[in-house]
């Protein structure tokens, strides 16, 4: 074992550590610190009052932090006593140092062990008492050096000519680390019936898990721990994010049914969908691309050349023109998505989202993206409530949410982009189909669900995989 991944075991034994100490100085802190215990009058002992904040007397208030300090040390020092936390043991047996913890290995220490002992458990005492916070920010650089090391490893390295190379290669690294790490820990808390949503998000220290509940969830940690394949646990954070219990993700069904576009005023209608063509270009058929459950109630496969077909609604109220039938929809757990066949000379009138033009090409989304990309729809809802596109950005590319359907309570979708602006959706029911462009026109999505917070949008370039189509 290299000494980088002792200094490890050793840093995780005492941010462990610290998580206990912590919740004991708090105990002591909101519950004894006025009893008698604590109103010894020998200075060095005496803590008194730490819980009334003095935020216009300085003097108070440093002294109050200091009478928490002398908590913490304390809390800690007891800790590392009943658990017989020697760190000039633990030092000693860096390769085992978990094996130095508890007493029952008492008779094995020798004269100047026992000496050393009460020092041993004091710096113990001293150092978890430094907090969690601290020694979880230790981890993560010692990780963030292993990872690199590991990155300098690769034969590829040797290509790397500037730092921004390497940092690139060291990202690529974390990307395809964390969303292995998130498969695992997708079914793991999607089994929760708390549970609305999960998904990888990033900040300036790293990425963690967002967890959706509708309810506070106290079997959640606040960090997901995975292993390597070489047994290293890394630890990722998990942020709770705690909606209201009604606040469900609704898909944002649009009835197609009726008159769903008027040709003489365009930009008062929303989005269905985007058109497409077979990926065979010798093919003369147009396509509707939307979302199966706009058209199929209850929501069932439609095969290819199904005998049943489904109208969808009219164009223009004065013609009555029909915008097609349905040729293809199905749902599983990475689509919600129907073909309806169409007029080839239709496309200029339902393919234009307004104030922004045609859509262009597709866009796939990597995790870089997440947080730099702003996304735009223009809702056949929201858009014509507001008369202007609604805007906001990609905050993640990988999010499983449990979306609400009229005929199924909870259906599960996978690998979803969440959108969002200051903490709210820009989609509303009646939005599902609403293609998603970003600044260049480029489709990235479809607008399938969301809540009051978040509007989620399937990717487009999965649809047009599985449905075996291309935009035009």
């Amino acid at each position: 074992m290299d000494i980088l991944q002792q200094i490890i075991q050793l840093v995780t034994i005492l941010f462990l550590l610290s998580m206990v100490c912590e919740r004991i100085a708090d105990f002591l802190k909101h519950y004894l610190s006025n009893s008698h215990i604590f109103q010894i009058q020998k200075d060095f002992f005496k803590v008194g009052d730490t819980l009334t904040k003095s935020p216009k007397d300085d003097a108070k208030e440093q002294a109050r932090i200091f009478r928490i300090l002398k908590i913490n040390v304390w809390s800690g020092i007891l800790l590392a006593a009943i658990l017989k936390a020697d760190l000039i043991k633990i030092f000693n047996n860096i390769n085992e140092p978990g094996k130095t913890l508890g007493w029952n290995n008492i008779s094995e220490y020798g004269v100047l062990d026992s000496i050393l002992l009460p020092f041993g458990i004091i710096l113990t005492g001293c150092f978890i008492s430094f907090g969690s916070k601290f020694w979880h920010d230790l981890l993560d650089i010692l990780y963030q050096i292993k990872n690199t090391k590991r990155v300098l490893a690769d034969p590829e390295t040797y290509k790397v000519d500037n730092i921004k190379t390497l940092q690139k290669l060291f990202d690529t690294y974390q990307s395809d680390f964390i969303k292995a790490a998130y498969l695992e820990a997708k079914t793991k808390f999607m089994a929760i019936e708390s549970v609305k949503a999960i998904g990888i998000k990033s900040n300036e220290l790293g990425y963690y898990f967002e967890i959706t509940v509708n309810r506070n969830e106290p079997t959640i940690d606040q960090f997901y721990q995975y292993l390597l394949d070489d047994g290293t646990p890394q630890n990722i954070p998990i942020k709770l994010v705690v909606i209201a219990e009604n606040d469900k993700i609704f898909a944002h069904s649009v009835d197609l049914s009726g008159m769903v576009f008027d040709i003489t005023q365009p930009d008062k209608w929303g989005t269905l969908g985007v058109i497409v063509k077979p990926t065979d270009n010798a093919s003369n058929k147009r396509y509707l691309l939307t979302c199966c459950h706009n058209l199929v109630n209850p929501i069932r496969k439609i095969y290819e050349n199904d005998s049943d077909k489904i109208k969808t609604g009219t164009i223009d109220a004065a013609t009555t023109k029909e915008i097609g039938i349905v040729f293809k929809a199905d749902r599983d757990h990475e689509m919600d998505a129907a073909l309806v066949e169409i007029d080839i000379l239709d496309k200029r009138i339902i393919n234009s989202v307004p104030q922004m033009g045609n859509p262009q090409k597709s866009r796939q989304l990597f995790n870089r993206d997440a947080g730099n990309v702003t996304a735009f729809i223009y809702g056949a809802k929201s858009g014509v409530e507001s008369q202007s596109i609604s805007k906001g950005i990609v905050t993640s590319i990988y999010n499983s949410i449990k979306v609400e359907y009229d005929d199924n309570p909870e259906f599960v979708l996978i690998n979803t982009i969440a959108i969002s602006n200051n903490g709210r959706a820009i989609s509303q029911g009646g939005d599902s189909g609403a293609c998603v462009l970003d600044r260049d026109n480029n489709v990235i999505g479809l607008v399938v669900a969301g809540n009051s917070q978040v509007t989620y949008a399937l990717p487009i370039t999965t649809l047009l995989t599985k449905l075996n189509v291309q935009l035009i």
